[in-house]
């Protein structure tokens, strides 16, 4: 690794300019402050933010690494007890009719469900709320030549479940176990682009037909006007009453459908 600095510059403190490398990269995913139970030991910044880089350098030691290594590394902090986001859920269609009846209404509806202590004077406009249009969605072809679509770019995906990010993580592991081996070859694989869509469309198909059940199902009856609900739709009664019946929906969000495993062969090392 080296290190990018104008001899004219002032050295940077805590930073470096710029910074070129060879050899591996390793990525992390999103550290939190959490111990190795995914237990939080303390709810107090500094410690969380320690916990947070205890856990970086441990996984870079699974390669080889330490902190000598680390090339970058962004922080984010929330202050949970001034910050609030909240989802309010309409009928599909009725934004208009919502905007119309103007931001008290709207704040009336929020207060019933938020904490007593939430203060909800700064939603005093209707500009404060955004419209996030839920989609269920999909290309019928998902490349041309040169180009290969995959995850949102190839399906819009409810937030159900949360299981777009998986669906899209699986998209990339079987393109590159089409692809990679002819890419590092030199290959020409636009032949080998529908190959893609044929391993991924039946279960973007099968998670979609899913998210759908939910939605018209669960979601979609809380939504409908008149008479409130009285009993929970069936589905939901037989998984609180059954426990084990709970490890299959958390099967399917977790591993979704037709696993991928990757088989596409490693790269050379320079």
């Amino acid at each position: 690794m080296k290190i990018l600095q104008p001899p004219n510059w002032p050295r940077p403190k805590g930073y470096s300019n710029g910074v070129s490398a060879s050899g591996r990269t390793i990525f992390t995913a999103g550290v939190v402050g959490w111990d190795e139970n995914e237990s939080f030991p303390s709810y107090r910044l500094h410690e969380q933010f320690a916990q947070a880089l205890m856990n970086t350098l441990e996984i870079l030691a699974q390669d080889g690494a330490g902190p000598q290594h680390i090339v970058r590394m962004t922080c984010y902090v929330i202050d949970r007890g001034e910050y609030w986001q909240c989802a309010f859920l309409i009928p599909k269609g009725a934004a208009e009719a919502y905007q119309a009846r103007g931001i008290d209404a709207i704040r009336d509806e929020v207060r019933k469900a938020a904490p007593a202590e939430l203060d909800l004077a700064e939603l005093d406009d209707i500009s404060d709320l955004h419209l996030l249009t839920v989609k269920l969605d999909r290309l019928t072809c998902w490349w041309r030549p040169g180009l290969l679509a995959i995850g949102d770019a190839a399906h819009a995906m409810s937030p159900i479940g949360g299981i777009g990010i998986n669906l899209a993580v699986q998209d990339a592991v079987a393109a590159a176990n089409i692809l990679a081996g002819p890419l590092a070859k030199g290959e020409d694989v636009d032949g080998l682009l529908n190959k893609v869509q044929d391993r991924r469309a039946f279960p973007t198909r099968a998670i979609q037909r899913a998210q759908k059940i939910a939605q018209d199902n669960v979601i979609g009856r809380l939504l409908r006007p008149g008479a409130p609900i009285t009993g929970a739709p069936l589905l939901v009664r037989l998984l609180d009453r059954y426990p084990l019946l709970r490890r299959i929906p958390g099967r399917f969000i977790g591993l979704g459908v037709r696993r991928e495993r990757v088989r596409s062969p490693a790269a050379p090392r320079p």
